[in-house]
């Protein structure tokens, strides 16, 4: 699986079917290649990380998540201000919509546009 800024990008890696000689070792590979799969199935495996996502004061904004289906989850982090500008603490980030292209938040109250992250998945 390669990185390509926060995100991770690409198919994960399939566990080798090779039968190893020792009894102990091939107990330790079964079990790993049972643990790898386990982890491939979880839906955290399918979260994408968007960085950076500026929202204009009082605007819905669609962001594109590139995931190819509805996000079962989104979750923002704490807004930055995104000029030199205080932010006030009264504010709120709200999502309005989900679809396999967009999520819409809504940024109100902070008196500026502000810049979050984004999760998906």
């Amino acid at each position: 699986m390669a990185r390509l800024g926060w995100r991770l990008v690409g198919r994960l890696t399939q566990a080798l079917a090779v039968r190893l000689a020792d009894q102990d070792a091939e107990r330790v590979r079964v079990n790993h290649e049972l643990q790898i799969a386990e982890l491939q199935a979880l839906p955290v495996a399918g979260f994408s990380i968007l960085p950076g996502v500026t929202l204009k004061n009082g605007v819905a904004t669609q962001i594109a998540h590139k995931l190819g289906r509805t996000p079962a989850w989104c979750r923002s982090s704490d807004p930055r201000a995104s000029s030199s500008v205080a932010i006030t603490t009264t504010g709120r980030i709200v999502m309005l919509s989900r679809d396999p292209l967009y999520v819409t938040y809504v940024s109100t109250g902070w008196g500026t546009d502000v810049t979050i992250d984004l999760v998906v998945g």
